[in-house]
Parts: C-alpha cells; structure tokens; sequence
C-alpha cells in the first residue's frame, strides 16, 4: 500500500512545483542581495508568475486596482502621445499650407516682375526707335541742308558763270 499511496502522491501536482521555474525566478529577484539588482514591488508584480493564467486568480484585489490604474495611466499615455501626434501631423499640414502658399506669393510675385520687364523692355524700344526716328530726321534735314547748299552753290557757281559769260560777251563787243 505505500507504493500506491507513494504512487498517487506522486501523480498529484503541487503548488510548489507548478510553475517552478517561474516561481524560482520570482523568488531569487525578490531575495536579490545587492538592492540594484532587487526588483521592485511594481516590478514584481509584472512578472510572469503575477501574469499567468493561473496566477490570475491569486492576485488580490488591490493589487488588481493597481493593475488597472497602472493600465489606464497607459493607455492615457498613449492617447496623449496620439494626440501629440494628430496636433503634429495637423501642424505638417498647416507648414505645408503655408509653404505652398509661399511658392504661389513667389510665383506671382516673379510673373509681376517679368511683367515689369517687359514692360521697361518695350519703354526702351520705343524710346530706342524714337531717337532712331529723330536721327532719321535729323540727318533727312542735314541731306536737305546739304542738298540746298550744293543746289545754291550750283546755282552760284551757274550764275557766276553766267556773269563771267556776260562780262565777257560784253568785253568782246
């Protein structure tokens, strides 16, 4: 009989050895010498052996409030560093607003000054073609003048000849 009693208690597990490892772990960080390397309460908690499947049931009711502010002081975290990410991604988009109105006010602002230009480029042909006009003018009246003064000097130079020829004619007779 003590075989079979031996033989049951052998089948049945115990507390001790369910998990052990885990528990084993657990334990020589809870009993650490050196305190840097203890763990802390909080720490200890989020262990495997606090988080199994089986250990959930053991966990006591203040410890399952502290797990539960724990986990909404994460999740508030993350819904801020959402938040921050949403304001970031709507500040990109503002930035961005802004930059491509920037190109278009530099756009325009470049079209106006090619405007510009054009328009003193044309100012400056027309003055050009005008003074071309007045030195076409200019030296129209200086052919003219030029033209008269031959033509008078011609008319001169006949009409002496013509009084040559006459003072002559005159002389002969």
């Amino acid at each position: 009989m003590n075989n079979r009693k031996i033989a049951q208690l052998k089948s049945i597990e115990r507390p001790s050895k369910i998990k052990d490892d885990i528990f084993w772990d657990l334990l020589s960080k809870l009993l650490e010498f050196d305190p840097n390397k203890r763990v802390t309460a909080a720490e200890a908690l989020k262990h495997p052996y606090f988080t199994s499947q089986e250990a959930k049931n053991v966990i006591s009711p203040e410890q399952k409030k502290e797990q539960q502010k724990e986990q909404e002081q994460e999740k508030e975290q993350e819904q801020k560093k959402e938040q921050k990410i949403k304001y970031n991604k709507y500040q990109e988009k503002e930035l961005e607003q802004e930059k491509e109105e920037q190109q278009e006010q530099k756009k325009d602002q470049e079209k106006e000054q090619e405007k510009e230009q054009q328009k003193d480029q044309k100012k400056e042909l027309e003055q050009e073609e005008e003074q071309e006009k007045e030195q076409k003018k200019d030296q129209e009246k200086e052919q003219e003048e030029e033209q008269e003064k031959d033509n008078n000097e011609d008319n001169l130079n006949e009409d002496e000849e013509l009084s040559i020829a006459l003072i002559l004619s005159l002389q002969t007779q």
